[in-house]
Formats: C-alpha cells, structure tokens, sequence
C-alpha cells in the first residue's frame, strides 16, 4: 500500500508542474558574469593588464579596425592593413589555461564581446570542473548531456542576449583534449557596434560630423 501511495503521490506531482507556467528562456543575468575575472564590456588594454597580473606573457592579438577607421571604410575611405588601430582577438596561454578574447569596435575602442576559456589541467577531472562552475555560476538555466547554458538559451545563433556556456569534457579535434570549456557571449555587441558604425558613416557623409 506505501508502495502504491508514493506512486500516486509521483504522479500528482508530475501533473501539478505540467500545469505550472514555464520558465523564462533566460532567467540568469550573464552580462554580469566572468571568467577569471574577465567581464564582457572591458577594454583590450584592461584584458591585457589582467592577462599579464595572472601570469600570462605571451599575448598574441589580431588588428583590426577601430571604430573611426570602421566608419572612414564604411565611407569608401582606403585605409592600409598595417594602420589598423583596433583590436579583433587577443589569444593568452600557458600550460593548463587558454584564453580568446573576442572584440568590437565602439567610440570608447575595442571593447570584448566573447570570451572563450579552456582548462588542459591534468590533475583536475570534468566533474571536479563541474562543481566549480555550479558553485561560481549557480544552477544553469538549462543542462544538456554536452553543454550548460545560463542567460539566453534560444538556439545558439538566434541569441541576442549574454550568455554563458559551459562544455564538460568536450571534443576536441586538438592533440590534447580539455577537461572543460567556458565561453561568454553578448551577441546584442556586435549588432550594436555595426550600427553604430553604419550611423555614425550616414552622418559624415552628410557633412554633420568631421571625418578625422
């Protein structure tokens, strides 16, 4: 009779959250979030400081052009590669960690809008990263057997708002395989940064703003 109570009892429950409202696709606010301390919204020389305080020397990046070039180009303005003055990627490692962060270009410089994190460490397992991810970041707003999401959870590339994904135990086409990997994304930076461009390009090519 217990047997068939608790039964009963399971299956009122599982009738009573049918009937609950779902929850919102992105409960946790991942625009306040960080990896190692990097946050979505720095600048390339506040990464390159905080690379360099974690014991980081080898910081690679890749140019690109500031938001004033984006614009002269936006402008049919010729601007040589080598004058570049905006940052596109920065790329830090050492023998356990590797960091890309990825940029856009605002009026206030080369601001980062993706940062992707990877843990090489032999002595630390996936679930052992796991738990460290629950304790910093709270439960996930959605838990798959391949990845975690907290913020946006739409299918990846229709997301417009900050997320954070967490892989344990990913696949790898690398040599050595990581234990696990963070990424941090705000897709809503790279649509506002294009249109501030094509705004700001509009307004000088109508004379209402210098093209220096």
């Amino acid at each position: 009779m217990t047997g068939l109570w608790t039964g009963l009892r399971q299956l009122a429950l599982i009738g009573l959250l049918a009937l609950l409202p779902a929850t919102a696709g992105h409960a946790a606010d991942a625009s306040g979030f960080d990896i190692a301390g990097m946050r979505i919204g720095m600048s390339s020389d506040e990464v390159v400081a905080l690379a360099r305080s974690q014991g980081f020397e080898d910081i690679r990046s890749d140019i690109a052009p500031s938001f004033n070039q984006a614009v002269a180009i936006q402008n049919r303005q010729r601007i040589d590669f080598s004058q570049y003055a905006g940052v596109q990627t920065l790329m830090f490692k050492n023998d356990s960690e590797e960091f890309r962060v990825s940029f856009v270009q605002t009026p206030s410089g080369s601001r980062a809008s993706s940062i992707s994190y990877s843990f090489f460490g032999a002595n630390v397992s996936s679930d052992q990263m796991s738990a460290q991810a629950l304790e910093k970041y709270g439960e996930p707003d959605e838990r798959g057997s391949r990845e975690w999401v907290w913020g946006d959870t739409a299918i990846r590339y229709a997301r417009t708002e900050p997320f954070l994904e967490f892989a344990p135990d990913p696949a790898s086409f690398g040599s050595v395989r990581p234990v696990g990997t963070l990424t941090l994304v705000d897709p809503s930076m790279q649509k506002e940064a294009l249109e501030a461009i094509k705004t700001a390009a509009a307004e000088r090519a109508d004379g209402k703003q210098p093209t220096f």
